[in-house]
């Protein structure tokens, strides 16, 4: 699986790898990756504290939306901001 976050892209093979890696790639409270196994699908992750965001892509052509998830919190409002992965696709 190709790993991209805030330290560039990385490849990891195996389970262990892509946890020590999740877990090694933070800015304090904040995290962002995106999992990518090929075949034109990805997931995003983006973390601040203890709330995550994710949208799965399912192909890189921008025929279809993806799919977000619902972040519900006991029912009040919080403002949460992500930091970003940039995407350099001219390399």
């Amino acid at each position: 699986m190709e790993v991209l976050d805030f330290d560039g892209a990385c490849r990891v093979e195996r389970d262990d790898e892509l946890l020590a890696r999740l877990q090694s790639v933070r800015r304090g409270a904040d995290g962002a990756f995106i999992l990518d196994r090929g075949g034109g699908g990805s997931l995003w992750v983006h973390i601040n504290g203890d709330v995550a965001f994710l949208w799965f892509c399912p192909d890189r052509n921008g025929r279809h939306p993806g799919f977000v998830s619902n972040i519900k919190r006991s029912g009040k409002r919080n403002d949460v901001r992500y930091l970003l992965v940039i995407i350099d696709e001219e390399k």
